[in-house]
């Protein structure tokens, strides 16, 4: 603190010193005052011994010192820190003296140094306070050049700068400084432009050019300036004398601060090469930037970019620049909210965004990041919300600017935030012009700084107490707000208060003292609640305003002084009764308004009552008038008063008198007393008067302003004359207002010259003016060359205004006033001043002036035509009242003598008077009563004589526009007209057959009854319906023959008793009922045996090894009728069209019509419906109750399955009761030996106990549960509801689509669509009725055609795991049976093709073409994705694959085909369509039969096949469950073997015929299996050959195990070539032996890695045993061992009659057992003989003795489709093996059983531990025994018995034996390594030997893939 007092101090006596040395203000003084400057060293600024330059550079921004006196500066904010650097004297500064001379001789040229001087200051010019110089941080020196022109640190320049007179050129000199750090220039008048020179400057660091008169472009050359760090220019505020032109790009890489102000410059502008850059300012500088820069560096400080055209969004880049201390976007077009990223910037100190467009509310937290904030402005935007209190956190916040938001009532809201209170540092808050509300909180008296407070314009209440007494308050504005209450007493403490606005609020009264308010320049207050007595304002000495309007203030305190300084007075509308005395001296005021108060002709100051006037012609007669002449007191003493407003004061004077007054006011120009009550009349004495002029009495004119430039307004008062004594008016005023009084004279002055400027005269009743009425001329201007004539000044305006019925009249209506010519002044008269002279009636009206009465019917009156009066017409006329001529009567017409002359006829036109008829081309019309003939136009024609323009009509090839008179040309729009002949009559208009007119309400057409511009001719959907135009009404005739009967719109709809076939087929009768309903009954009954026979043949396929195919052939079919279906339906409605093709195709396309659904009766459901349906709705309902068929399905279908699974049980048990023959008892014996069998395995089976417990407990638990009742039952039947839906949905989707189905056609004139639904055309689509049918069709789609398809494949995905298990296959297997595992939802996908080809026959209705189109794009998709996907499994050799692939192709084909027939069914004028067309239609028919004879070949090979093994198996068939009902087929099936059809000769002779055919087509599939070859087993060795050879030519299966099928399964080949693959692999003679061999062996490796894959997957197998594979084929020949025996046997002779009863007893179950059965035979053989079974279990035992006929198969060799087929017969057994045994794991877990039994019915409780502990999750087993279960126990006995007969040891079956002995197992992971190499090695080395691969493996690879002792 005594540092700062001392340096005060310092300064002080440092100025007094150099103020008292300066010996004059030349430029003479300049050394000596430099000389005497302190040159001391200031220890507390650091190096620096000048401290007057230190201050003088201390406050500038590019040398902001690190610290200051608010605290330390950030770095970043700094550019060259003066606490830094150094200053040095002349002597210290090197660089300084070399350009000591070049500065000298610079400053010397502008006149800032003498000449006389200049080697003085050369030498020591460091000293000179314009210069700096300076050593950098960096260690550069130089110095600064500092000519600022305006600022008080450099008083040499400012001096200089006061001398100038004119301007300076820019000196070039200045570019030769080569040391010059810096060049500021401010406020100095340099002319001229920065040349290129300036880029020599290197040294340069600062470059400031400000506020001169420089202009021109900035140079490119400024970029060499390298060490550039701030560059700032501001130009003048003319932009003409600004920088202009385009900036050039910046590239400054040293630049920190860059500032263009007030320039006119274009361009982009950059800132990517100013990377250094800190402070960037750009006000007005003219460019248009758009947005902010992104390219901003991060170190920016300071941001200024005012009015610079920016627009959008403030950009999320700003948010980053986390050293930014101002931020100043304002007068730009900124929009969008505030953002929340500007909290991030927690050094800004100031924040302008004022001017913009921004909208919203503040964020969050707004302020309460910004500790350092210093100024805040967001005025003139379109904010809202509330104000933030978390601005309050901004505690050294100096200025808040948030007014004007929007328009009234918009922007902020709610009330004042207490907590500002705490910015005690604030001096100015402006939050006017908003919607704040609420009072001032008390808080806000602690604004000790605040010196502007503005709350203007918003709806704040309360008193101002809260205010308190800010002391240093200047200016309050509170202005149209709702504060009430007195003004506070401490507001009047407020001595620095200089404006106190408080209009429009409730305030009551001042402070009763107002002597401290010294400083006080305006105080308003008007429109408050101001009563009473008004303090006294003489104290308040500088008030110049004070406006006081709008209270009730009835008088002063004391005499009423007022301050002398008072301009301008506004006590409008109070109570005030009389003007104090005191303000007979106003002497600064220039207006006085006291409008409105209470002023009286008594209350009337006294000092207004001056002496009676004096006119120019007076004389002064006696010395009394003399006296009372000069004794007149004196006016008001007013001598700058310019306004003067008295109005609304009852005052009752006489209006000389009043105006007597103010005579002598040298200053008054406006003077208004509107309704005063003045009186009298006005006379010349206000023209003069006499003044008193230091003892001498002068006569003056009065009101001289008022006169020269002055407005006179006296409106509304009772002024009775205006006398002037022959004075000229003008004397008084220029502009004279005498509106609405009481005016009955006025003297007229003789010259224009006399009138005021401006004279209103108007609504002065009583006042009568001569007006001169026979002056000829044209308009007023005439008068003006007339003015020397002496004519009198009022004459009327000859020209009359337009009528005006409103202007007078006795009656006020028919007569028409005009003005007074002004002459050369605005003169207001009205009419009233001479009615006769300015009005007269107008035309049909008779009088005189403005009484004027209408004429009547029969008159007329005009006075263009000089009849004032009402005249009569003439005999052949006539008028009407009113009318200002007569017209001719009826039937006449006025000739060219102006006569009416009766009229020609219609169709005949006047020719000299004399009537001809019309002319052909042309018609007659009568227009204004007259007969012409007008034209009919082009390509027109019409009779002659023709009497309308309807009787005109076009000719050949045109059609008549119905509103128009023009013709069309018959186009493509309106292909339908039969434009050969003219269409003469609109209402008949002829079209072809097979299209539809347009009609209207069923009586004419629409181009008829003109409703359309033209005939809408719509093509009917079946053309055959339409039959042409009736003659009579017009209208579309529909065909009504014997055979078909249409009607309706477009001939739609089929006449009552007659029905479709199907969609878009003719009519025909419905015939008898009866016939109908049967029709319809045996179609249900197909449909139900249909669904019962697929639903058998689904469950059997079930319970069935997965080689059944005959679902899969039935659903591939049925896909394939729907896709056809659709193109035999576009067939028939072609055909319809095309009479050379309908004889030939509409019979055979019929055949292809079904849709593979539900069969129904088409037309006879119609007629049934149609008996019923009164509303003609039976196509409707007959389709929409398709919404409900699946439903009844579901529901009755399954009840009569049940019925029938009764009846025929019922009957098995009746035919059972009869006695059994001897044959019967013997096959009765044979089964029950096999029933005891059967039980003495379940008996040791505990399984199958549990499981009965378990199903006991269930069905208990069922019969008291209904719903588990019915979830079993819909279990038990879900292949059966899977099947309706089956064939309900495609016919369900057709008939839904069918009442969505609508066509269009755009009607041309006026673009409007008109849409009709094709099941009934007469309804509108989505319109009324159609509307709900549309909604149903929505509904039955989602239901029927869309919610089955996700839900099955929804259901598919959850029991994906499951979908081998036997319960699945048999409940769900008809949707995956015959895919892959991984496409077991591709039957979705066939659901979704059959919607997606229906839905295109639907929607796209009115183009075959683009159906056509979207059907072989659909295909083409669908053929693609199926040949790349191939998703179906390869059985029966890729069965299914081949036969879908057939089928798209020949869908392909169809659609193309039927392509070119549309195309060709076009040209009907070429001889040989008709037999190209019926030639491809013949080939799409014969591809299509070809493909469904292939379907049911196959489906019927198939079928006999299952037959035949089922006649073998007789067993098995009598064990078929009918858990779904059975169909007629099936128990026929199964009652083929009773006795009482064996009785009947027919059916013996048909069960032998059977017999023969099962017979023969077992050896035909022999035949065909052989074709494919053979593979041969070695049984000792496990050695697979593809053919018979020794055994050393064969190799080991395991060569062709593992690694063969993993590079099999996984590069799967190319798929799109696999079909072409797949049949040459099965040709024969296409090649070698051993190409042959070849493609067989690769045929086998693909079945080997089919099968070795699926079982990995679904057995989960993480490591493939070795010996896996031979493991699988091994199997296959065990099962297919039982087929070779009984081929066997079947080849052998039958036994004879000879042989003994018991061998043939013995024999017949060995060759009709199954295949369990024969194990067990062989089992109990082995058991008698064989020494290798002792230590062995019974599975490996039975599998020992299977070998035996395993063996002789293997060595007669199996067929490549018996493998196929095996194999996939193994994989299900190991899967069935090992749910079960996975079952009886989590049976047992149930049941807390501690054994767990296996398929085998061994306990493997402790066997497999682990494996049961990862099945249950579970330890809670209680032993442990040596066998394995599931898939391993078959695995297991396999190898017991493969060592057992080849190696001749048995082998241990315990896990850890397992376990141990296979730990060389193959990973699977390892598995996929080293496969490409050894797959060309199969290729390559293993066809010559017809083996497969052998000896092909390196050692490496024998090690992953090979077992013990098989290399």
């Amino acid at each position: 603190m005594m540092d700062c007092s001392f340096r005060l101090v310092q300064l002080l006596l440092a100025a007094l010193l150099s103020v008292q040395a300066a010996p004059s203000r030349g430029r003479r003084g300049l050394l000596t005052r430099r000389a005497q400057q302190p040159s001391g060293s200031c220890q507390w600024h650091g190096k620096w011994t000048r401290c007057d330059k230190w201050d003088l550079l201390s406050d500038l921004v590019v040398f902001r010192p690190t610290v200051t006196a608010t605290g330390n500066s950030s770095r970043t904010s700094l550019i060259l820190p003066l606490d830094e650097m150094e200053d040095l004297s002349t002597s210290e500064c090197g660089p300084c003296q070399a350009d000591a001379d070049a500065l000298s001789r610079l400053l010397a040229k502008i006149g800032l140094v003498n000449e006389t001087d200049r080697s003085a200051f050369a030498v020591d010019f460091c000293n000179a306070s314009f210069i700096v110089c300076i050593r950098l941080p960096d260690g550069a020196e130089g110095y600064l050049l500092l000519l600022w022109g305006n600022r008080g640190g450099g008083f040499e320049v400012t001096e200089w700068r006061a001398n100038l007179r004119t301007t300076v050129d820019f000196p070039r000199d200045i570019y030769e400084l080569k040391h010059i750090l810096g060049l500021w220039i401010s406020s100095v008048p340099f002319e001229g432009q920065l040349m290129d020179e300036v880029g020599n400057m290197t040294s340069l660091r600062l470059l400031y050019i400000r506020r001169t008169i420089m202009n021109g472009t900035i140079p490119k050359s400024i970029n060499k300036l390298t060490s550039l760090k701030a560059l700032d220019i501001i130009g003048s505020s003319q932009k003409s004398l600004s920088f202009s032109g385009q900036l050039p790009y910046l590239n400054l890489p040293s630049l920190e601060l860059l500032g263009i102000t007030d320039a006119a410059l274009n361009g982009p502008f950059s800132v990517a090469n100013l990377m250094q850059i800190k402070y960037l300012t750009l006000e007005r500088a003219g460019l248009h930037l758009g947005s902010i820069p992104s390219t901003l560096g991060h170190n920016l400080t300071s941001l200024v970019l005012e009015n610079v055209s920016l627009s959008g969004l403030i950009p999320n880049s700003l948010g980053e620049l986390h050293h930014l201390e101002t931020l100043d976007l304002q007068r730009n077009n900124l929009s969008g909210r505030i953002p929340m990223f500007l909290r991030n910037l927690t050094r800004l100190r100031h924040l302008r965004l004022q001017s913009n467009s921004l909208y919203g509310s503040l964020p969050d937290g707004f302020g309460s990041n910004w500790p350092d904030l210093e100024e805040l402005e967001l005025q003139e935007n379109q904010l809202s919300g509330f104000l933030p209190a978390s601005l309050s956190k901004a505690k050294n916040i100096r200025r808040i600017d948030l007014h004007s938001q929007g328009k009234a009532d918009e922007g902020f809201s709610g009330g004042l935030p207490p907590e500002w209170g705490l910015l005690t540092n604030l001096d100015h808050l402006d939050l006017g012009y908003n919607n704040l509300n609420g009072t001032i909180p008390e808080q806000w008296g602690n604004f000790s700084q605040l010196r502007e407070l503005y709350l203007e314009w918003n709806k704040l209440s309360g008193t101002l107490d809260a205010l308190g007494l800010p002391p240093q308050l200047k200016k309050l504005h509170l202005s149209h707000n709702k504060f009430n209450g007195p003004v506070p007493d401490g507001l009047a403490e407020c001595a620095e208060l200089k404006e106190l606005v408080a209009d429009n609020n409730n305030l009551g009264a001042l402070p009763s003292s107002l002597d401290k308010w010294t400083n006080l320049t305006k105080l308003s207050l008007s429109n408050n609640n101001m009563t009473g007595t008004l303090p006294s304002l003489s104290p308040i000495k500088r008030l110049r305003t004070v406006d006081l309007s709008c209270n009730r203030i009835e008088g002063f305190t004391g005499n009423g002084f007022l301050p002398e300084t008072l301009e301008d007075i506004n006590f409008d509308t109070n109570a005030l009764a009389i003007i104090p005395a005191s303000w007979h001296y106003l002497p600064a005021a220039k207006k006085l308004r006291l409008s409105n108060n209470s002023f009286t002709a008594t209350t009337w100051p006294e000092w207004f009552e001056t002496a009676k006037g004096y006119c120019a012609n007076d004389r002064i007669s006696t010395l009394s008038e003399a006296k009372e002449w000069l004794s007149a007191k004196d006016p008001p003493d007013w001598p700058v008063l310019r306004e003067l407003d008295v109005s609304f004061n009852s005052l009752h004077i006489d209006v000389t008198d009043f105006l007597q007054g103010f005579r002598a006011l040298p200053s008054l120009s406006n003077l208004t007393c509107t309704e005063c009550q003045l009186k009298g009349n006005l006379t010349c004495a206000v023209l003069h008067h006499f003044d008193r002029d230091d003892g001498y009495v002068t006569l003056k004119d009065s009101f001289e302003a008022l006169a020269a430039t002055g407005i006179l307004t006296l409106a509304f008062n009772h002024i009775t004359a205006v006398d002037t004594s022959g004075e000229p008016l003008k004397k008084l005023a220029r502009d004279i207002d005498l509106r609405n009084n009481s005016l009955e004279r006025f003297d007229v002055p003789d010259s224009p010259s006399d009138w005021p400027s401006y004279v209103n005269l108007k609504n002065n009743t009583n006042l009568r003016l001569f007006v001169n009425t026979t002056m000829e001329i044209k308009d007023c201007a005439e008068l003006t060359a007339m003015r020397d004539r002496g004519i009198q000044a009022l004459v009327r305006n000859p020209n009359w205004p337009e009528r005006n019925d409103e202007n007078g009249g006795s009656n006020g209506q028919g007569s028409e006033c005009t003005s007074v010519c002004g002459r050369l002044n605005d003169i207001h008269l009205d009419h009233s001043i001479n009615p006769t002279a300015l009005c007269r009636c107008i035309p049909g009206y008779g009088g005189a002036g403005d009484k004027c009465e209408e004429c009547p019917a029969g008159f007329y009156s005009n006075h263009d035509a000089g009849t004032h009066m009402c005249h009569p017409c003439r005999d052949t006329e006539t008028s009407k009242a009113g009318k200002d001529e007569c017209d001719c009567k009826e039937d006449h017409f006025k000739n060219a003598s102006k006569m009416c002359q009766k009229n020609c006829e219609i169709g005949y036109e006047r020719d000299d008077d004399i009537c001809r008829k019309c002319p052909s081309g042309q018609y007659g019309k009568i227009e204004n009563g007259k007969a012409t003939c007008e034209q009919c136009g082009a390509d027109l024609i019409s009779p002659e004589g023709s009497t309308e323009k309807e009787l005109c009509y076009c000719t050949n090839g045109f059609i008549k526009h119905s509103n128009k008179l023009k013709c069309e040309k018959c186009i493509e729009d309106m292909q339908g007209l039969d434009c050969e002949e003219p269409i003469k009559n609109r209402s008949l208009v002829p079209t072809k057959k097979g299209f539809y007119l347009l009609s209207y309400d069923d009586k004419m057409t629409t181009y008829a009854a003109k409703n359309t511009t033209l005939p809408v001719v719509i093509p009917c959907p079946f053309k055959q319906a339409c039959d042409g135009v009736d003659e009579d009404t017009g209208l579309t005739k529909c065909l009504s023959e014997k055979g078909s009967k249409y009607r309706g719109f477009v001939c739609g709809l089929c006449e009552k008793e007659y029905a479709r076939r199907g969609p878009t087929q003719p009519c025909h009768p419905c015939g008898e009922v009866h016939w109908n309903i049967l029709a319809a009954i045996a179609l249900i009954v197909a449909s139900l045996v249909a669904i019962f026979g697929l639903a058998w043949l689904a469950e059997r396929a079930g319970t069935r090894p997965r080689d059944d195919v005959i679902p899969a052939l039935f659903k591939l079919g049925l896909n394939h009728l729907t896709s056809i279906s659709v193109l035999a339906m576009l067939v028939l409605s072609i055909s319809y069209d095309v009479k050379h093709l309908s004889k030939v195709i509409v019979p055979t396309s019929r055949l292809f019509t079904w849709d593979g659904g539900m069969p129904f009766a088409y037309g006879s459901w119609e007629c049934i419906i149609a008996r019923w349906d009164r509303d003609d709705n039976a196509v409707l309902w007959r389709h929409a109750a398709w919404i409900a068929v699946p439903l009844v399905c579901l529901i009755v279908i399954p009840a009569i399955g049940a019925v029938f699974v009764w009846g025929h049980k019922r009957l098995q048990r009746c035919w059972r009761r009869r006695r059994p023959t001897a044959a019967e008892r013997r096959s009765s014996s044979q089964e029950d030996a096999t029933r005891n069998v059967a039980r003495d395995e379940s008996r040791d089976t505990p399984r199958d106990v549990a499981a009965r417990d378990v199903a006991r407990d269930v069905a208990r638990v069922g019969r008291r549960d209904c719903c588990a009742r019915m979830k079993t039952a819909a279990d038990q039947r879900a292949a059966l509801f899977i099947i309706i839906l089956t064939f309900t949905h495609p016919t369900v989707t057709r008939n839904m689509l069918m009442l969505l189905r609508c066509r269009e056609h755009k009607i041309k004139d006026s673009n409007k669509l008109l849409s009709w639904p094709d099941v009934n055309p007469d309804l509108r689509c989505q319109e009324g009725l159609h509307l709900n049918f549309f909604r149903i069709g929505v509904l039955g789609l989602m239901l029927w055609s869309f919610s089955p398809v996700i839900i099955g494949v929804v259901l598919l995905c959850c029991i994906h795991d499951q979908l081998h298990s036997p319960k699945m296959r048999k409940r769900f297997g008809f949707l995956y049976q015959g895919y892959k595992r991984a496409y077991a939802y591709w039957d979705a996908v066939f659901a979704l093709r059959r919607v997606l080809v229906l839905l295109i026959s639907h929607m796209v209705v009115n183009d075959p073409n683009l159906q056509l189109h979207c059907w072989a794009i659909v295909a083409f998709i669908c053929l693609t994705a199926h040949l790349i996907v191939s998703p179906f499994d390869h059985r029966h050799m890729n069965l299914l694959n081949r036969m879908e692939s057939q089928g798209l192709i020949i869908w392909l084909a169809s659609i193309m085909l039927l392509s070119v027939i549309l195309h060709e069914a076009r040209d009907v004028n070429r001889g040989d369509a008709v037999y190209i067309n019926v030639s491809m239609l013949m080939l799409a028919m014969v591809l299509n039969l070809y493909h469904y004879f292939s379907l049911l070949s196959l489906i019927f090979r198939h079928a006999l096949s299952q037959v035949a093994e089922k006649k073998e198996n007789v067993d098995r068939t009598l064990r078929v469950r009918t858990t779904f009902g059975l169909t007629a087929f099936s128990s026929l099936l199964s009652l083929r073997e009773a006795p009482v059809l064996a009785c009947v000769p027919i059916a013996s002779c048909l069960s032998r015929l059977m017999r023969q055919l099962l017979e023969w087509h077992t050896r035909r599939e022999e035949q065909r299996r052989m074709r494919l070859g053979k593979v041969w087993l070695d049984w000792n060795t496990g050695k697979l050959s593809l053919m018979e050879q020794p055994a050393t030519d064969n190799m080991s299966h395991n060569t062709a195990s593992s690694p063969d099928i993993v590079i099999h399964g996984k590069t799967q080949y190319d798929r799109l070539s696999g079909v072409v693959r797949f049949a040459k692999s099965l040709y024969r003679g296409g090649g070698t032996e051993e190409w042959w061999i070849a493609r067989k062996r690769e045929l086998v490796m693909r079945m080997l890695t089919a099968a070795m894959q699926e079982a990995v997957d679904l057995l989960q197998i993480k490591e493939v045993p070795p010996d896996f594979l031979d493991f699988l084929w091994s199997y296959c020949f065990v099962l297919h061992s039982p087929y070779m025996k009984k081929e066997t046997l079947r080849r052998e002779p039958s036994i004879s009659p000879d042989e003994p009863r018991d061998v043939a007893i013995q024999e017949r179950p060995v060759i009709q057992s199954s295949h369990s059965q024969l194990c067990q035979q062989s089992t109990m053989e082995t058991r008698r003989g064989s020494v290798w079974v002792r230590d062995l279990a019974e599975s490996d035992k039975s599998f020992v003795a299977s070998e035996r006929f395993a063996a002789d198969c293997a060595k007669s060799g199996m067929t490549l489709h018996d493998l196929q087929s095996k194999l996939l017969l193994v994989v299900d057994k190991l899967v069935t093996f090992q749910n079960m045994y996975e079952e009886n794991i989590h049976l047992s877990k149930r049941t807390r059983s501690p054994k767990v039994r296996s398929p085998s019915g061994r306990n493997v409780a402790k066997e497999d531990k682990s494996f049961v502990q990862s099945v249950t999750g579970t330890d809670d087993v209680l032993e442990t025994h040596e066998h394995i279960g599931g898939w391993r126990e078959l695995y297991a006995a396999y190898e017991n018995a493969k060592q057992k007969e080849r190696h001749g040891r048995p082998r241990s079956t315990s896990a850890q034996t397992y376990e141990s002995e296979h730990e060389g197992g193959v990973d699977v992971e390892r598995l996929m390594t080293g496969v490409e190499r050894m797959m060309a090695a199969h290729v390559s080395g293993g066809v010559s030997e017809g083996v497969l691969g052998e000896g092909q493996l390196d050692e490496s690879e024998q090690g992953l893939s090979y077992g013990e002792g098989h290399t």
